[in-house]
């Protein structure tokens, strides 16, 4: 049987966003979606918004794999 490779590739995944390190929350992006739009969307999720109560000092973006936020 043969297979059609762009038909099997996610348009979505799923990744991890950290406060300071630790694991918080999941989020759903497009594959290759730009940093901003990313940072967006974890900043306005409700379970990191909880945690962030001071200044950001740092964002480190892993493309489709992580995103940390340092406060």
């Amino acid at each position: 049987p043969k297979w059609d490779e762009e038909l099997v590739k996610d348009s979505e995944i799923q990744i991890a966003v950290q406060i300071n390190g630790k694991v918080r929350s999941e989020i759903l992006i497009e594959v290759d979606e730009e940093e901003e739009s990313v940072k967006e969307k974890a900043l306005h999720d409700p379970n990191v918004a909880k945690y962030i109560t001071g200044q950001i000092k740092k964002v480190i973006y892993v493309k489709n794999r992580v995103i940390n936020i340092l406060v």
